[in-house]
């Protein structure tokens, strides 16, 4: 918990949030609750914490149902702890789940209680330090709110995606296509049969209309002051912005500037999806190159998954550990931006070729990469907004949704119920120990004969009924021993796994280490 005081800060580098410029910006101003000067700084002191807000929408059914029913979870991530636990499942702390089966129209109603607790713990309050036995003053503020872009959309309180001016990072304005009724935002606008491209409106890449903390919240004051409902549309149509979000409440909070871009939805899950569809010629209503060369024939296409497929054996993967001491600085970062620019354009040459029938192409998640620099600059890398955790989360709030009669009262009791074995597992280390959140499919071969699988628990505690259990079945088997001679062997506290696994065969699995809490208690259907 002492990462954040202990961070050692280079100049020159972006290497977690705490070398960013919003958090060199919040340690030299003051806490402001309501319009009042408290006087004190953010992070006055070394247990101060800092946490990440992270959301995303996940349909709690299969993609075959014919329902669809979504949920969005709403965690908090410890930015304290070093990176290697802050993703880690135990680690993060549910803040709820904002039920469905529609996308909430009011998102900031669900966000009041965590609000204004927020504001209590920018005010501070009194907490025992149970090491040195003094009670000091702790402050907690959320520095981060990450999420898909529709979780942004709703946080934020902006237009978001298919809005006339879609970015929650600048204030380009959209290209709308009549046909498909949705707005592009491509850097030119489509050329006229008897136009050429010097003649096109255009954004200049490295100069966008960037949109600031100053003139968001000037525009949001506009929208409320608005005379009439058919002003205030009009501010918020050419804004972007639908109002003020509950989450400017809190103190440490500056929108947009704390909502950077997700690059694993922008990039990973989205954008990069979008253009292997481009090369093999499926892209949604584009069904040829235009005047581009870039399809792929399907047989090159298969060759080269062959290929890959193939070329992974030949990976150091399972003798190099991974590259976890990347070095972020900020020259790097500027170079980073610029080499993105040069992407975007020719991507827009490539595949938009500024044709008013492909502006299908130029998807906010290709504009947004814009804004992935700064938002390093400003947020630190990329991965501290991650939402890699909320996906595995995610998974948690679909495995305990099995019943599509009542799916959101079993997600209530699920979430209550882990929250209170966390309680529990924080005053009893040896339950702590024992939580595991998934399955682990690695089994352990102790030996040829057996294959002991997770979960597993060092220093189990026997009981004497086990241990006279296990003395009889060595008397038995060896007799070469006197059954109390196996007794006293037995040791008082040994390794506890829950399934053995028979080679080449099956997984017995003890009943016993089956979580309880599970919507169908100890049944098994491993056997199917």
């Amino acid at each position: 918990m002492l990462y954040q005081h202990e961070f050692k800060h280079w100049l020159g580098r972006v290497d977690d949030f705490f070398n960013s410029q919003i958090y060199k910006r919040l340690l030299r101003t003051n806490i402001v609750i309501d319009g009042a000067d408290t006087g004190v700084q953010h992070f006055p002191g070394k247990h101060d914490i800092a946490i990440a807000v992270m959301s995303n929408g996940v349909n709690i059914f299969d993609q075959g149902s014919k329902e669809t029913n979504t949920c969005w979870p709403i965690m908090a991530q410890n930015l304290n702890l070093p990176p290697e636990e802050r993703a880690q499942m135990r680690n993060l702390i549910p803040l709820g789940v904002i039920p469905g089966p529609n996308k909430p129209k009011d998102f900031d109603s669900f966000l009041v209680p965590f609000v204004e607790e927020c504001i209590d713990l920018a005010k501070g309050i009194d907490t025992y330090n149970a090491m040195t036995g003094q009670t000091f003053t702790l402050h907690v503020h959320p520095v981060i709110i990450s999420g898909d872009m529709q979780a942004i959309k709703y946080l934020q309180n902006f237009k978001g995606p298919n809005g006339c001016v879609p970015c929650c990072g600048c204030l380009m304005v959209g290209v709308y296509h009549a046909d498909k009724k949705t707005y592009y935002i491509p850097l030119a606008e489509p050329i006229a049969t008897d136009s050429s491209l010097a003649n096109v409106n255009s954004y200049n890449p490295h100069n966008l209309p960037l949109c600031t903390d100053k003139k968001t919240s000037i525009q949001t004051r506009k929208i409320d002051k608005a005379l009439t409902a058919g002003l205030a549309e009009d501010l918020r149509k050419r804004t972007g912005i639908c109002g003020p979000s509950i989450l400017d409440c809190i103190p440490s909070i500056q929108r947009p500037s704390l909502y950077p871009h997700e690059f694993m939805h922008l990039f990973l899950l989205n954008h990069g999806p979008a253009l292997v569809l481009l090369w093999v010629g499926t892209h949604p209503g584009i069904s040829d190159a235009g005047s581009g060369y870039y399809l792929l024939l399907r047989a090159v296409w298969t060759a080269i998954g062959i290929e890959t497929e193939e070329a992974t054996y030949l990976l150091p993967a399972s003798i190099l550990k991974c590259l976890l001491n990347l070095k972020n600085t900020t020259q790097r970062i500027k170079e980073l931006k610029q080499e993105i620019i040069e992407y975007v354009e020719k991507f827009e040459e490539y595949y938009y070729q500024y044709n008013y029938n492909r502006l299908s192409v130029c998807q906010l998640t290709l504009h947004a990469l814009l804004h992935i620099a700064n938002n390093v600059l400003c947020c630190g890398p990329v991965w501290v907004a991650w939402l890699f955790s909320v996906e595995q989360y995610c998974w948690e709030i679909v495995g305990c949704t099995r019943s599509k009669v009542v799916p959101y009262p079993t997600i209530n009791r699920h979430i209550c119920q882990m929250a209170q074995l966390a309680l529990v597992a924080c005053c009893f280390p040896i339950i702590c120990k024992a939580m595991l959140f998934g399955k682990s499919q690695a089994p352990i071969q102790s030996n040829p004969n057996t294959i002991l699988r997770y979960p597993h628990l060092p220093g189990f505690p026997l009981n004497p009924h086990v241990c006279h259990c296990l003395a009889q079945y060595f008397h038995t088997n060896y007799q070469e021993w006197t059954f109390h001679a196996w007794l006293a062997f037995i040791p008082d506290r040994a390794e506890r796994w829950g399934k053995l696994q028979i080679p080449e065969g099956d997984s017995i699995c003890c009943a016993a280490v089956v979580n309880p809490l599970l919507l169908y208690g100890k049944r098994d259907s491993s056997f199917v």
